[in-house]
C-alpha cells in the first residue's frame, strides 16, 4: 500500500514536506533557545533554519517528488523564487503574530508553515517544475 501511495506526487510532496519541515523546524527551535535573549532573536533562527533547509528541500522535490529533468540553473532559479515568496510571507507574518498578537514565536511559525505550505506546492508545481504536470 506504502508503495502504491509513493506512486502519486501529492503524496510524495507530503512526504518530502513533512521531512523538510520538521528539519527546519528543528533547526529553529535550536536557534531559537540559542538566541532567545537577543531582540528578534525568533527572525535570525528562522533565517537559518530557511537557508539551510532550502537546499534539502531542492534536491528532494527536484529528484523525488516533480522528477524534474530539466535546466537544474533554471529549476533552482524558479524554486528561489517561490520560497522567496514563502520567505517573505514569514518575514511579514511572523513579526505581526508574535509582536502585535502576541502569540509565542513557536507557534506563530508553525501556523504560517501551513500557510506557506500551499504557496510552495500550487508553486512548484506550476511554476518550478511545470514540465511534470500530467503526473498523477
Amino acid at each position: 500500500m506504502f508503495k502504491k501511495l509513493m506512486d502519486y506526487q501529492k503524496f510524495r510532496f507530503m512526504v518530502v514536506g513533512v521531512l523538510n519541515t520538521g528539519l527546519g523546524f528543528i533547526i529553529y527551535l535550536g536557534m531559537n533557545h540559542l538566541l532567545h535573549n537577543i531582540r528578534f532573536g525568533y527572525m535570525i533562527a528562522y533565517t537559518v533554519s530557511y537557508i539551510l533547509s532550502l537546499a534539502f528541500a531542492f534536491v528532494l522535490h527536484r529528484s523525488y517528488v516533480f522528477k524534474d529533468k530539466g535546466n537544474i540553473l533554471v529549476a533552482f532559479f524558479r524554486f528561489a523564487l517561490i520560497n522567496g515568496m514563502n520567505y517573505g510571507i514569514n518575514l511579514i507574518c511572523l513579526p505581526f503574530l508574535v509582536e502585535i498578537v502576541n502569540v509565542n514565536s513557536d507557534l506563530a511559525q508553525l501556523l504560517i508553515t501551513l500557510l506557506t505550505l500551499f504557496v510552495s506546492y500550487f508553486g512548484n508545481k506550476y511554476f518550478t517544475f511545470r514540465r511534470q504536470q500530467n503526473e498523477k
